[in-house]
């Protein structure tokens, strides 16, 4: 991964208009976060770098709610994408800074306003990060792929409230990247 990693940064470094928004899309558990972390550690000699997390832009669906939505209706309740190109993306792509809500979506609760300067390196890491509505903004993107059992370990390994809600979650990011065919429309493909 390390040698892919560097060679992202190459292409990063290539670049010359900023800000850059960079997606790092991929299931749950796959290590999206990890791979934004060890990317900002290599940019950052070169550029500033900020790393928003789409963990502070979902929303979470009920035990009851789970059983009547699936594939688009479920992702769609998740994350709206819309909205995320219309108040984060696309303003951040036009050089304009951003102040949102972090939100914790297992336990709906808010830690606070969060600013983002629209420059240097912007990576946006997440379940949908790439989705097809907003491909159009990003300069570069990296889908995070890793065998299912240990995603499945990965996503139960984390604290939080409860568990209930993974099984769900799974089969609507699996049915959003068949969809949408993430994997093929990625710059890099990385294994974490």
């Amino acid at each position: 991964m390390k040698q892919q990693l560097e060679h992202i940064v190459q292409r990063i470094n290539s670049l010359a208009k900023y800000p850059l928004l960079v997606a790092v899309d991929g299931c749950g558990g796959a290590g999206k976060s990890t791979t934004a972390q060890a990317l900002k550690t290599l940019v950052e000699p070169r550029h500033s770098v900020q790393i928003v997390s789409l963990d502070h832009f979902y929303t979470p669906i009920s035990a009851a709610q789970q059983t009547l939505v699936k594939d688009e209706q479920a992702r769609d309740h998740y994350f709206n994408s819309q909205a995320f190109r219309q108040h984060t993306l696309f303003p951040l792509s036009m050089g304009q800074d951003i102040t949102y809500q972090r939100q914790d979506w297992l336990t709906a609760t808010s830690s606070g306003a969060y600013q983002i300067r629209a420059q240097g390196v912007i990576i946006i890491e997440g379940v949908y990060a790439f989705s097809r509505c907003l491909r159009d903004i990003y300069r570069l993107s990296i889908y995070v792929d890793t065998l299912p059992l240990m995603r499945l370990q990965r996503l139960q390994a984390r604290i939080q409230p409860s568990v209930d809600w993974i099984s769900h979650w799974r089969a609507t990011e699996e049915w959003h990247h068949r969809y949408e065919q993430t994997r093929l429309a990625v710059n890099y493909l990385i294994y974490g």
